[in-house]
Protein backbone atom coordinates (compact mmCIF):
# COMPACT_ATOMS: atom_id res chain seq x y z
CA UNK A 1 0.00 0.00 0.00
CA UNK A 2 1.16 3.54 -0.71
CA UNK A 3 1.17 5.81 2.32
CA UNK A 4 -0.57 9.11 1.69
CA UNK A 5 2.24 11.17 3.18
CA UNK A 6 5.00 9.66 1.05
CA UNK A 7 4.34 11.79 -2.02
CA UNK A 8 1.80 13.93 -3.77
CA UNK A 9 -0.71 11.86 -5.75
CA UNK A 10 -1.93 14.75 -7.87
CA UNK A 11 -1.01 18.30 -8.79
CA UNK A 12 -2.74 21.26 -10.35
CA UNK A 13 -1.31 22.64 -13.57
CA UNK A 14 -3.21 25.78 -14.58
CA UNK A 15 -6.49 24.45 -16.00
CA UNK A 16 -5.71 20.77 -15.43
CA UNK A 17 -5.35 18.30 -12.60
CA UNK A 18 -2.66 15.65 -13.14
CA UNK A 19 -3.14 12.30 -11.38
CA UNK A 20 0.53 11.60 -10.66
CA UNK A 21 -0.31 8.40 -8.77
CA UNK A 22 -0.55 6.65 -12.15
CA UNK A 23 2.95 7.74 -13.18
CA UNK A 24 4.89 6.76 -10.07
CA UNK A 25 3.39 3.40 -9.23
CA UNK A 26 2.73 0.18 -11.08
CA UNK A 27 -0.96 0.54 -11.87
CA UNK A 28 -1.52 -3.21 -11.57
CA UNK A 29 -1.64 -2.72 -7.78
CA UNK A 30 -4.32 -0.01 -8.01
CA UNK A 31 -7.95 -1.12 -8.20
CA UNK A 32 -9.61 2.31 -8.09
CA UNK A 33 -8.90 6.01 -7.61
CA UNK A 34 -11.76 8.08 -6.23
CA UNK A 35 -11.72 11.86 -6.17
CA UNK A 36 -13.85 14.95 -5.64
CA UNK A 37 -13.17 18.58 -6.44
CA UNK A 38 -13.70 21.01 -3.55
CA UNK A 39 -15.39 18.28 -1.51
CA UNK A 40 -13.81 16.33 1.35
CA UNK A 41 -15.49 13.06 0.33
CA UNK A 42 -14.22 11.41 -2.88
CA UNK A 43 -17.30 10.53 -4.95
CA UNK A 44 -16.07 10.22 -8.55
CA UNK A 45 -13.80 7.62 -10.12
CA UNK A 46 -10.78 8.15 -12.38
CA UNK A 47 -10.20 5.21 -14.76
CA UNK A 48 -7.07 3.26 -13.92
CA UNK A 49 -4.86 2.95 -16.99
CA UNK A 50 -3.97 -0.53 -18.18
CA UNK A 51 -0.34 -1.52 -18.53
CA UNK A 52 2.72 0.34 -17.32
CA UNK A 53 2.26 4.10 -17.12
CA UNK A 54 4.91 6.62 -18.00
CA UNK A 55 5.38 10.31 -18.63
CA UNK A 56 4.81 9.57 -22.33
CA UNK A 57 1.12 8.99 -21.74
CA UNK A 58 0.70 11.57 -18.96
CA UNK A 59 -1.99 13.38 -20.94
CA UNK A 60 -4.24 10.38 -20.20
CA UNK A 61 -4.10 11.28 -16.50
CA UNK A 62 -5.24 14.91 -16.86
CA UNK A 63 -8.63 16.15 -15.80
CA UNK A 64 -9.71 19.60 -16.99
CA UNK A 65 -10.51 21.87 -14.04
CA UNK A 66 -11.61 25.43 -13.82
CA UNK A 67 -9.67 28.07 -11.91
CA UNK A 68 -12.23 28.17 -9.11
CA UNK A 69 -11.28 24.65 -7.93
CA UNK A 70 -9.29 24.98 -4.70
CA UNK A 71 -8.51 21.35 -3.85
CA UNK A 72 -9.00 17.72 -4.78
CA UNK A 73 -9.72 14.88 -2.36
CA UNK A 74 -8.27 11.49 -3.31
CA UNK A 75 -8.65 7.96 -2.03
CA UNK A 76 -6.93 4.94 -3.57
CA UNK A 77 -8.16 1.35 -3.33
CA UNK A 78 -5.53 -1.33 -3.92
CA UNK A 79 -5.95 -4.80 -5.37
CA UNK A 80 -5.00 -6.38 -2.02
CA UNK A 81 -8.15 -4.81 -0.52
CA UNK A 82 -6.46 -2.00 1.40
CA UNK A 83 -7.75 1.53 1.10
CA UNK A 84 -5.74 4.70 1.65
CA UNK A 85 -6.75 7.55 3.87
CA UNK A 86 -8.43 10.42 2.07
CA UNK A 87 -5.84 13.01 1.04
CA UNK A 88 -6.59 16.63 0.17
CA UNK A 89 -4.25 18.32 -2.28
CA UNK A 90 -4.59 22.08 -2.60
CA UNK A 91 -3.87 24.33 -5.55
CA UNK A 92 -0.74 26.38 -4.89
Amino acid sequence: MIEANQFSWACFQRDKLLFKVFMIRDTSTIEAVHYSLDDEVPKLSMPVPEGKSSAKNASDFYLPVDESVEFVSLKVTFTDGTVSKVVQIYRE
